[in-house]
């Protein structure tokens, strides 16, 4: 094991010093330069809110998941947000729309998907587009998904006669 690793490390020493040549070498415009520092950098980034609210609305009878998206209060227009069901290896998508002019955007709610014992799901929605907005997001456990309730298995029992240790 010790072999392979002096191997290594007497390559790496034979190499420094060309890599070194070489960089001193380069022309001007080439060699490579220091990062810029976090206060030489613009501040050209937005620095606004975008927020998302869940809620559980009935339209026409049909009992609907609603997001709201607004920007810094105001309601956002045109943006595609995705609709999901957290499960326990993932999510699962449930729908996806586009804000109205009032910034809110719904889809069918899941009430076939099954719940925890209390029936409640937890569901995220997330702005996908546009990019100002994208990656916000909430989460809530809402009611409405089916009920259900944890199955408490027994071990099986060995039928039989039960023998001592040993025998």
């Amino acid at each position: 094991m010790r072999l392979p690793c002096l191997y290594i490390f007497l390559l790496l020493m034979a190499i420094a010093p060309t890599m070194l040549r070489a960089q001193m070498e380069m022309p001007a415009g080439m060699q490579m330069q220091p990062a810029a520092s976090p206060a030489a950098l613009p501040a050209t980034l937005p620095t606004t809110r975008t927020t998302v609210v869940l809620s559980v609305t009935t339209e026409e009878g049909q009992k609907m998941l609603e997001a709201a998206v607004t920007l810094d209060g105001k309601p956002v227009e045109d943006a595609t947000v995705e609709f999901l069901v957290k499960r326990t290896f993932g999510a699962i998508a449930i729908g996806q729309d586009k804000t109205l002019d009032d910034g809110t955007a719904a889809v069918k709610f899941p009430a076939d998907l099954p719940g925890n014992a209390a029936g409640m799901l937890h569901v995220l929605a997330e702005v996908r587009l546009p990019a100002l907005h994208a990656g916000a997001r909430t989460e809530a456990d809402l009611p409405g998904g089916l009920a259900m309730p944890l199955a408490v298995q027994e071990y099986p029992r060995r039928s039989g006669p039960r023998r001592r240790p040993g025998c």
